[in-house]
């Protein structure tokens, strides 16, 4: 854990600090930004350079950043040095994941909140750093419950034998950070540890910061997303490309569009079952509403799959390709020729291949239509959802493994 134990006096003068500085939102976005960043690099020392760089892409002046605890743009150019110094850049650095969480998307939030988890995980263990004890204060019930998610599933994630004891102290201390906060959502994913880790160390920890009581349900994980399958490659697909009837589809997906025409599902897994709740909507109004559910015992399976879209992957590889060739060619001609321009054409080419294919690679990448859900009862789907969050997908396949 972090060698510095501050005390609660130390946490409240942080958190009025925080409330009362004019420029509090600034010095927590640029102590969240260098936290991340020495974090991700293992490394606590920035340089001055690179700090006051920071400081002037997040518009902080030295004069702004006087505080009760010292120059805050001082402390990160030397680095913290007395325990109100490491307390106080933390208070702030918790203070700008909220604000940076409040700015995002639901996927954009999940990102950034699994990111500093990480982060905050090495700070606590390998530093004087202790960003946990400020969660309950300075984040919002929601911002929590997206934290709490995170750190849930970095403890219920496998881990080989060479790397128990790492997994072990992480482990350890996101249940303690756990066991802190006073949600709901606190007490389940601590319930979901004893229920399915099989290390018995962290079993035992997760149970005694439970504590005697009843365990609360651990049903209700949900995943939402749109009703639909994900685009695959298939003969049927090809033809319809070569036919024109996929210009027809996009055509009367803009009219529904147009139409405000909606549908959204979302699957929960509760005890022994799987509820779908189906949704149309038309010109913004719910139209139709549709419920089922389906017993654990009687499902075929259930999948997760995330697709690259192909015109990207074709053109991509297509790219890749040509550009190579190109390369090929006009390098051997270039040497046979001593021809230094064909030679740089040679370059260009093959640049532009590998450019074009990386490029098209990772826009593929960004779209976030691409990840889908379904689940099968009797050989029949049941279940077809498209735009779900990746992992979140993953994780209710896992779940329900585990529960079958």
């Amino acid at each position: 854990m972090s060698n510095s134990l501050p005390s609660i006096d130390g946490h409240e003068r942080v958190v009025a600090e925080l409330t009362n500085h004019p420029q509090a939102a600034r010095l927590a976005s640029l102590c969240f930004d260098v936290l991340s960043r020495q974090a991700e690099g293992r490394a606590l020392y920035s340089g001055r350079k690179l700090m006051r760089a920071r400081a002037t892409t997040h518009r902080v002046v030295r004069a702004d950043a006087e505080t009760s605890f010292g120059n805050v743009l001082s402390i990160l150019e030397r680095g913290p040095e007395r325990g109100s110094e490491w307390l106080a850049i933390g208070g702030f650095a918790v203070r700008g994941l909220e604000d940076r969480l409040n700015e995002g998307d639901a996927a954009e939030k999940r990102e950034v909140v699994e990111r500093f988890a990480r982060h905050a995980d090495w700070l606590e263990l390998s530093t004087p750093y202790a960003l946990y004890g400020f969660v309950p204060a300075l984040l919002s019930e929601g911002n929590q419950d997206a934290l709490i998610e995170a750190l849930e599933g970095a403890v219920l994630a496998p881990c080989e034998g060479s790397q128990l004891p790492a997994y072990r102290a992480r482990a350890t201390l996101r249940i303690h950070v756990l066991s802190t906060l006073e949600r709901p959502a606190a007490r389940v994913a601590l319930a979901r540890v004893v229920e399915t880790v099989h290390d018995p160390l962290v079993k035992a920890v997760a149970q005694h910061a439970l504590g005697a009581g009843p365990l609360p349900l651990t049903d209700g994980f949900e995943l939402r997303g749109a009703w639909g399958r994900v685009p695959r490659l298939s003969t049927g697909r090809v033809v319809q490309y070569f036919t024109g009837v996929t210009l027809l589809l996009g055509f009367l997906r803009l009219l529904a569009f147009g139409l405000g025409l909606e549908r959204r599902a979302r699957v929960r897994l509760e005890e022994g079952a799987v509820h779908v709740r189906r949704e149309t909507f038309l010109f913004g109004r719910l139209l139709r509403i549709s419920d089922a559910s389906y017993a654990l015992r009687d499902l075929d399976c259930a999948t997760r799959e995330v697709s690259m879209p192909l015109f990207q992957v074709l053109f991509g590889a297509l790219s890749l390709a040509v550009g190579c060739v190109l390369a090929v060619i006009w390098l051997s001609n270039g040497i046979a020729r001593g021809d230094h321009a064909l030679l740089a054409s040679a370059a260009v080419a093959f640049a532009a291949g590998v450019g074009l294919d990386l490029l098209f690679a990772g826009w593929g990448r960004l779209r976030k239509d691409r990840a889908g859900f379904e689940m099968f009862v009797d050989g029949e789907r049941v279940v077809a959802l498209r735009k779900v969050d990746p992992q979140r997908a993953q994780r209710l396949v896992e779940q329900i493994a585990r529960r079958r």
